[in-house]
């Protein structure tokens, strides 16, 4: 009785085991597919999982695609597959078979994928009643692929952009924990035979801007030639930083823009140490403004400017020189370039003097963990310096990107038409990650004074 029981229980293994091997051997990867919407057929793959909707043709929709493929040697049974969007309905397909070292599409639909709306959505694919794959994939309405234009009409956008984030806001806030901040995105512009420079600017339009958003459109050093030759060193906390600005969404929600200037530590032959502390001289409307430490010391200062998603801006930094003390003054400017009204924000006695800019970046950074699954994105265009030799402006048609700190999550960044773009989540799986420190190019900048 015992030998006959356990050569059934045997049998039994043996039936069991070659289907959940066979199941393992299977891997979905995530893909954005075109079809055509009448009759399903595919017009094409691609690993980005992220679509601009508005370059669909008429009659053709996105779909998100699992390629399942089978790695094993022997055929697989696939007796039940289905698919969930946001944890919503099951969307299945019917029994199939998959033969060793073969793959087939599973796409979605269009009579469901025409209820997903733009945003970032989390997928995941049941192969016989056990998880395959799960992916995200983002979905946009293309309101901000455009280069920066001067003058454009961008009020049409407001209200589309706003339920958009929110979509997208709720979506990933649904479906993922942030644990760090999203990745850290940099775009350097190269200003040809320009080594200094007095006056910056940079157009520049958002469409994604969650909380916890800091859009920073320059952040630049200052030569110290002139102060060191009265000490024996000149440093700051950092290398290569003497300040930045840009624009930020605060965690109440607030629009706001924020330049901070770090101080400079001048030391003598018998070591005592003379700090040169920045004042603000000037600020539009404040919202704050004092020191700030952890990551250096310096003065910072925050005013309100109510900044819009998909509407165009240019920055500007001005430098110009105290008459009474020689100590160089940065003005901070920004114009809506859909009404060209040119706003004056905060200005700051740098407490140095006889310097100019001779590094400027921008970059795009989420500093609230609890939002870093939010999709946050950035374009520039036109960047221009006024070189200090020649008193003339230059242009930068190419600019290096590259991602800092090595935050988890996605990113993809680079150049199209006249706009370099950055995109960033803290959702895995969403882009290829590009090349770090590569080099890419625009058609075309605007060339003389941006006023």
């Amino acid at each position: 009785m015992k030998r006959r029981f356990l050569c059934i229980l045997i049998l039994l293994c043996l039936l069991v085991i070659p289907s959940v091997l066979s199941e393992s051997s299977l891997t979905a990867e995530p893909l954005i597919g075109l079809f055509q919407i009448s009759d399903e057929t595919s017009l094409g793959y691609t690993s980005d999982t992220t679509f601009d909707l508005s370059t669909l043709k008429a009659g053709h929709y996105a779909s998100f695609v699992f390629r399942l493929t089978n790695n094993s040697s022997k055929t697989i049974d696939i007796n039940s597959a289905y698919a969930r969007i946001d944890d919503g309905d099951k969307l299945g397909w019917g029994k199939f078979s998959l033969a060793p070292n073969h793959y087939t599409n599973c796409h979605i639909f269009y009579s469901n994928m025409s209820k997903v709306t733009a945003g970032t959505h989390k997928v995941e694919l049941f192969i016989n009643g056990q998880k395959t794959g799960s992916a995200y994939f983002t979905l946009t309405d293309g309101n901000a692929s455009s280069a920066v234009r001067k003058g454009s009409d961008s009020s049409r956008n407001q209200s589309t952009s706003k339920s958009q984030s929110a979509s997208k806001s709720q979506s990933a806030s649904q479906n993922f924990t942030p644990t760090n901040r999203s990745p850290y995105l940099v775009c350097e512009p190269v200003f040809p035979n320009t080594n200094g420079f007095t006056e910056y600017a940079v157009d520049f339009i958002v469409e994604n801007q969650p909380i916890g958003t800091y859009l920073c459109l320059c952040n630049w050093d200052m030569d110290l030639s002139y102060t060191r030759q009265k000490y024996a060193s000149v440093y700051r906390a950092y290398d290569g930083v003497a300040a930045y600005g840009g624009v930020q969404v605060l965690q109440d929600g607030t629009h706001a823009a924020i330049m901070s200037v770090w101080h400079t530590y001048c030391k003598d032959k018998k070591g005592n140490v003379t700090t040169i502390v920045p004042k603000i001289t000037y600020v539009a409307e404040p919202i704050k403004t004092g020191t700030f430490g952890g990551e250096g010391t310096g003065i910072q200062c925050i005013v309100q400017y109510d900044w819009k998603a998909n509407t165009p801006y240019r920055f500007l930094l001005q430098q110009s020189e105290d008459k009474k003390t020689g100590n160089c003054l940065m003005e901070m400017w920004i114009c809506d370039l859909s009404t060209n009204a040119w706003s004056k924000l905060i200005q700051y006695d740098l407490g140095i003097q006889k310097t100019y800019i001779n590094r400027a970046v921008t970059f795009l950074e989420n500093y609230i963990v609890e939002s870093a699954a939010e999709y946050r994105d950035a374009r520039f265009s036109n960047f221009r310096a006024l070189n200090n030799r020649t008193g003339r402006w230059v242009s930068a048609t190419q600019a290096k990107m590259w991602q800092d700190f090595d935050y988890p999550g996605s990113y993809t960044y680079g150049s199209e038409g006249n706009s370099f773009f950055c995109r960033t989540t803290g959702l895995p799986g969403i882009w290829s990650r590009p090349k770090q420190f590569a080099t890419f190019k625009v058609r075309t900048a605007e060339s003389g004074s941006p006023y």
